[in-house]
């Protein structure tokens, strides 16, 4: 009786990421559902992906088969097993359960068909989905122990490792690309050099191609956050990192690095110990910097200070009446509701040939820049000291905070809230204090008097050969660190403090 009331049904599809290769087991269960159902003489059409089943979120078919369902539009939905629907949570078991049984859909596998309305099959449908469930639970915790006792010998158990490198499934190692090593190779020299993360990436995309394709079907371009997760990753190092997330209900969130699981691993490092601190401490410092001095569109972006505030100061277009433009330079902090009185500037040609002259002659200026220099490391390592002070005093607050819970002093829930709380915190200012020992450090790295002499022999060598703003902002950014603005009646003084 069950199949005279069948003429419509979806092929449901639905291969995990951990059940080897995804196109031929999909083909199988493909080729298998389809032929079960032309044998019956039903239309159908078929819903796949490839996704985990432990929630129905992450899995868009599986929404839209549930949606169409909803609205009556199948007999019967087709699967290789029960547990292709679901083998997450209970929660999600009974949506799928309510679902087809509201809208009197059959459940069926080339074995049997279920019937939600009739109790036995019901009954059935439930044990089938505890048993199910649980399986899923006891292979998910078996994969992680794999995982974490893999990773701790320095095996790689993290899916598909970050640029250049590859998986080779065979050998069970990590290998790198050749050829894209090429690439990353310059992502490095490029930063290190001055480009910034917006440029490293349109180059990118200007020569490398991404495997990953957008909503359009075209190649996706390189964005800056991908960049900065490629520069920044400890991989390239040569450790394997296991452990560094956690996902909860959608979102993912960075556990603190105790927790995390890195060991050396077997593959090829990419990077020096010395190239990553050098990002690491320019990637903290950029923190500070505007988003669109990042940019670095407009001239001597983040690099202009003033002279009597201290502040960074903005570069600003300007577009007169008669529709031409300039840039133009100001102090915009306020203190107090009162601007800075520092007075602005247009950056002319006269002002770029006074800078490059600031620039080119050390010798009046050296002292004075050397003493910036270490009034800036001194005011990092004062920071610093202020940031550790305060770490140490979150984590007293949580010894006292168990010892108010042993007390019963307060209850469970505001125990677990304000610990919650604290343990963000610390984590927090971890990152700070991590941000400023990588500045310090790097900051501490004065260049000799002849290293100074051979940079600024290549400046001046290019200098005039560049037009683009953003090639003069690279070039000034090798070797200068800040420019102190000062301007009196239409005298203006600048201070040039080397990197």
């Amino acid at each position: 009786m069950k199949y005279k009331k069948i003429k419509h049904v979806a092929i449901y599809l639905r291969k995990s990421r951990d059940e080897g290769d995804f196109e031929d087991v999909l083909a199988k269960h493909r080729n298998a559902l389809t032929s079960f159902v032309k044998s019956k003489g039903w239309t159908y059409e078929i819903l796949e992906e490839i996704a985990s089943g432990e929630s129905i979120q992450k899995r868009q078919k599986m929404q839209t088969l549930l949606r169409n369902v909803d609205n009556g539009c199948y007999d019967g939905v087709v699967v290789v097993d029960f547990d292709r629907l679901s083998r997450g949570s209970y929660a999600d078991l009974g949506k799928i359960e309510e679902a087809f049984k509201s809208a009197g859909t059959l459940i069926i596998t080339p074995q049997k068909i279920y019937d939600l309305e009739d109790d036995s099959d019901a009954l059935t449908i439930g044990i089938k989905s505890f048993v199910s469930t649980e399986e899923y639970k006891i292979i998910k915790r078996r994969l992680r122990d794999g995982k974490i006792n893999g990773a701790q010998k320095g095996m790689w158990t993290s899916g598909q490792p970050p640029f250049p490198y590859y998986y080779d499934r065979l050998k069970k190692v990590v290998l790198v690309d050749d050829i894209k090593r090429f690439y990353y190779r310059e992502m490095v020299e490029r930063y290190i050099s001055g480009s910034s993360l917006t440029e490293i990436a349109q180059w990118l995309t200007n020569n490398v191609s991404r495997q990953r394709k957008d909503t359009m079907g075209k190649r996706s371009k390189w964005s800056t956050v991908v960049v900065k997760r490629i520069l920044s990753s400890e991989v390239h190092l040569g450790y394997v990192i296991f452990g560094k997330h956690k996902g909860k209900k959608g979102v993912r969130q960075v556990l603190p690095q105790e927790q995390w699981i890195k060991s050396k691993g077997t593959h090829v490092p990419l990077k020096t110990e010395e190239e990553h601190q050098k990002i690491m401490a320019r990637l903290a410092l950029s923190k500070t910097i505007n988003p669109k001095a990042r940019s670095e569109v407009l001239p001597l972006s983040g690099m202009m200070f003033c002279e009597k505030c201290g502040a960074r100061m903005i570069v600003k277009t300007v577009i007169y009446k008669n529709g031409n433009k300039s840039w133009c330079v100001l102090c915009s902090k306020r203190h107090e509701d009162k601007s800075c009185n520092q007075k602005s500037s247009v950056l002319n040609e006269d002002f770029f040939d006074g800078l490059y002259q600031r620039v080119v002659h050390i010798d009046e200026n050296l002292q004075w820049q050397l003493q910036e220099h270490n009034k800036d490391i001194t005011k990092y390592k004062q920071l610093l000291a202020v940031k550790e002070k305060e770490l140490k005093k979150h984590h007293h607050a949580i010894e006292r905070l168990y010892e108010m819970r042993e007390e019963d002093s307060i209850d469970k829930s505001t125990f677990l809230e304000r610990k919650k709380m604290r343990e963000e915190q610390i984590q927090a200012m971890k990152e700070e204090i991590e941000d400023l020992k990588l500045v310090i450090q790097e900051q501490s790295d004065m260049p000799s008097m002849e290293k100074l002499k051979q940079q600024i022999k290549v400046f001046k060598d290019k200098w005039m050969r560049l037009e683009s703003v953003q090639e003069r902002n690279r070039l000034l950014k090798r070797i200068v660190g800040k420019i102190m603005y000062h301007r009196e009646d239409n005298n203006v003084y600048l201070g040039i403090q080397y990197n």
